[in-house]
């Protein structure tokens, strides 16, 4: 199923896009329901630092870069996995 997530705050772009589809009950328009840096988060949690000075991180971070919509437009449009073909 094809979902949009909309940038936190973005209360007209939110708006708009729910609007705009409307008729289709195929697509999901979601917020973004991430709060800061989440993958510092995850790691403080779940691989904590080996001595307390350590600042850098123990594993890379994996998320990709910002694509254009999300920068220009304050929304990411993505298809659930289930609809890939490498879930196929």
């Amino acid at each position: 199923m094809p979902r949009i997530f909309v940038r936190r705050g973005c209360v007209d772009t939110y708006e708009r896009l729910q609007e705009m589809l409307a008729d289709d009950p195929d697509v999901q328009v979601l917020w973004d329901r991430r709060q800061g840096e989440p993958c510092a988060a995850w790691r403080s949690r779940q691989h904590p630092r080996t001595t307390p000075g350590d600042t850098e991180p123990q594993h890379e971070d994996r998320r990709r870069p910002y694509p254009a919509t999300w920068l220009a437009l304050d929304f990411i449009a993505t298809t659930d996995s289930s609809d890939s073909p490498k879930s196929r």
